[in-house]
Order: structure tokens, then C-alpha cells, then sequence
């Protein structure tokens, strides 16, 4: 479907917001599994990593559909635009922002239904 530049301009900013939350994210949790048994459960050190291999995809994602909205801006704008890497462009731009998130929100609900069934265990 083909966006308008203004469009195209709001995505990239929305897009460079998540990148930043992703990195800030995945340094907070190394920095968490960095610390050892004294600061994290060792039941929940197998939750957190699922959680940053999800935050990793996420801005896998977010950087692909960042770096392709800032070379091919104009294809987006026609709707003619995939987005990838070097030449293997295979995803539209909407799938790659819905892979995207996914991957994000499933790491939030790994973490959060973890550490919930850690918390119901331990009581």
C-alpha cells in the first residue's frame, strides 16, 4: 500500500524510537544477567535470555525497516518498496514492522509470565 512522505517520515521516527528502547532493553537485561546469582534467580536466568534473543530480533527488525526507510524512501512512498538486506528485499515494509513487534511483545510475555511463575513457586 502506498504512504505518503509524511507517512514515511512518522515511520522512521517511530521506528528510530523503538530501536533506542530495544537497545536500552537488551543492555538493562545483560546487565541483569551480568550480575549473577547475588541479583537473579537462576530459575529465571533461562527467562531472561529467551527475552533478550527476542529483543535481538526486534531490532534486527526495527533496524532493517530503519535502514531501508532512510536508502528507499521513495519506494515506499509508490508502495513499491520492500525491505531487507542488500539485495534479498522480500519484506513490505507493514510485515516487517508486524515481525517487529511481535517479537517484542513475545519477549515481554516471556519475562513477565516468567518471573509470574516464579512468584507462584516460591510461595
Amino acid at each position: 500500500m502506498p504512504m505518503n512522505r509524511a507517512q514515511v517520515n512518522k515511520l522512521y521516527d517511530y521506528t528510530k524510537f523503538h530501536i533506542g528502547l530495544y537497545a536500552a532493553l537488551m543492555t538493562a537485561l545483560m546487565t541483569v544477567l551480568g550480575m549473577g546469582q547475588k541479583t537473579v534467580p537462576p530459575e529465571a536466568v533461562c527467562y531472561l535470555k529467551i527475552t533478550l534473543a527476542c529483543f535481538t530480533v526486534a531490532g534486527v527488525f526495527g533496524g532493517i525497516l530503519g535502514s531501508s526507510i532512510s536508502l528507499h524512501q521513495e519506494d515506499l512512498v509508490t508502495g513499491e518498496g520492500k525491505v531487507g538486506v542488500g539485495p534479498w528485499k522480500i519484506l513490505s515494509a507493514e510485515w516487517c514492522a508486524h515481525l517487529e513487534h511481535w517479537a517484542f511483545w513475545i519477549g515481554i510475555m516471556v519475562s513477565v509470565g516468567g518471573f509470574l511463575r516464579l512468584q507462584q513457586f516460591s510461595t
